[in-house]
């Protein structure tokens, strides 16, 4: 216990200490907060977006879908920072460019010098608005600085102690206990005030990724107007977050038994690796379609077909958000709320212990079941028809 202390939780402890004083030092010296007039025109637009995971990334295309209705005139560039989030922004045409730059961690020297290099020759374009959608990554808000001539703003949190990134922008946004993908749609209003047009994020397909899904359903039999439902057990290094196949087979059993009709596809990701043995079984005892192996463009389009996806919290779950597909989101209760699916006629199931594993398959069948009667009705509705479902 005395070894972990002065070997771990006393330099820890000092650490935190020095970047309190040095940003608080900073703070002083380099923070520069203006007010900026609402509903300002800007014609160049810079977005600085570091390294995110999937569910991140999508969420910030809802701040560049709002800027761009905001100021359609507006030249939209974004700077993005590893290969899955510029395939996020491909066939974007929203755009004008997505600046790449590489992630490199064994020569982090060498990285931040070009950075710097790259920032200066950003700077020659006069982008008269540069943001930042990070309230924590010093390394990003420096390259704003050194890139934006102009209005540069990002997120701020007030329930963070120290502060990072905020002290070199010159215009700031509070983003605390706002939703992921809200807080970026706010960040849009924040910059635009009374011109504020807000867009849901949106991932544009090509006519190959599309055509792709509905070869794919063709081969698999699903025909137009079938109810299909996505599940999606989860396995990886936070079995607290997972929801095994053997529970999932008891949910597909309960929803097929109050209707045979009902399709099912298992979704499953480079986390499932461990186990597809259990996926491949589940598939064969509930006759269920076992995707293939696709990268996550080409799964949004398969997405794009479910009426229903039954999920933990993985980037499917996001995805499946963005496609306006109702999500039952199953979650341990640390999952906050800010996570909570953002797409139209989602829900979450909480489990009351540490594991999802602990929330009864006849719960989630029910929730379900009600979500889907939900979707037909509406379906229905606009057809003029009577509900017959459940």
């Amino acid at each position: 216990m005395i070894f972990d202390f002065f070997l771990k939780t006393l330099p820890k402890a000092l650490e935190r200490g020095l970047k309190k004083a040095v940003f608080g030092l900073l703070s002083i010296l380099v923070s520069s907060k203006r007010k900026y007039q609402p509903g300002a025109l800007y014609g160049k637009i810079l977005v600085i977006i570091p390294e995110s995971a999937l569910g991140d990334m999508l969420a910030k295309v809802a701040l560049l879908t709002s800027l761009k209705a905001s100021y359609p005139a507006a030249v939209l560039d974004v700077f993005v920072v590893r290969e899955s989030n510029k395939k996020v922004l491909e066939n974007n045409p929203l755009l004008r460019n997505i600046i790449f730059w590489e992630t490199d961690r064994r020569h982090k020297l060498v990285y931040n010098f070009g950075l710097v290099r790259l920032g200066l020759k950003l700077r020659k374009e006069k982008y008269d608005l540069v943001v930042v959608p990070t309230s924590d990554n010093l390394r990003f808000a420096f390259f704003a600085h050194l890139a934006g001539t102009g209005r540069r703003t990002g997120f701020i949190n007030s329930s963070h102690k120290i502060k990072y990134a905020d002290i070199l922008l010159n215009d700031r946004f509070d983003e605390k206990g706002l939703h992921f993908v809200e807080k970026h749609q706010k960040l849009a209003v924040y910059i635009a005030g009374p011109r504020a047009i807000i867009r849901k994020p949106e991932l544009f397909l090509t006519k190959e990724e599309e055509d792709y899904a509905e070869a794919f359903w063709t081969k698999q039999g699903v025909k137009a107007g079938e109810l299909l439902a996505g599940v999606h057990p989860l396995y990886g290094e936070h079995p607290e977050r997972s929801y095994k196949a053997e529970k999932f087979k008891e949910v597909i059993y309960l929803l097929k038994a109050k209707s045979p009709e009902i399709k099912f596809v298992i979704f499953w990701g480079p986390t499932e690796q461990a186990g597809m043995t259990e996926l491949e079984d589940l598939a064969a005892k509930t006759r269920s379609i076992l995707l293939e192996d696709v990268d996550f463009r080409k799964l949004y389009a398969l997405i794009k077909r479910l009426n229903i996806f039954i999920c933990c919290n993985t980037g499917t779950s996001h995805l499946a958000s963005m496609a306006d597909v109702p999500v039952l989101l199953l979650c341990e209760p640390k999952l906050f709320e800010v996570f909570d699916p953002w797409g139209r006629g989602g829900a979450v199931l909480r489990t009351k212990t540490e594991s999802c594993s602990d929330i009864p398959p006849a719960e989630i069948a029910e929730k379900a079941g009600i979500m889907l009667a939900e979707f037909t009705k509406n379906k229905l509705r606009k057809k003029g028809g009577k509900n017959a479902f459940f």
